[in-house]
């Protein structure tokens, strides 16, 4: 997984609930500014910003080795 598959995830989420900017920057104390810049692919997030978020997208689980796609596999 990349910054762009979480960006992308976290866009489908966020439209899915309807949550505003406000209230996840409230409630997984993320600043709003770097969470705006992020919505808009001027900037990725820090690590400690994705791992707040993710409970949002992807709920409690992290993903598994499985769930990586072909692209995120190393090449021999």
């Amino acid at each position: 997984m990349n910054i762009e598959q979480f960006r992308s995830d976290f866009l489908v989420r966020k439209a899915e609930t309807g949550v505003t900017q406000q209230s996840l920057s409230t409630t997984y104390r993320v600043e709003q500014g770097s969470l705006s810049r992020f919505i808009s692919g001027k900037q990725g997030l820090s690590f400690n910003y994705v791992i707040a978020l993710w409970p949002f997208v992807y709920g409690r689980n992290f993903p598994s080795e499985q769930a990586e796609t072909a692209h995120d596999q190393p090449r021999d």
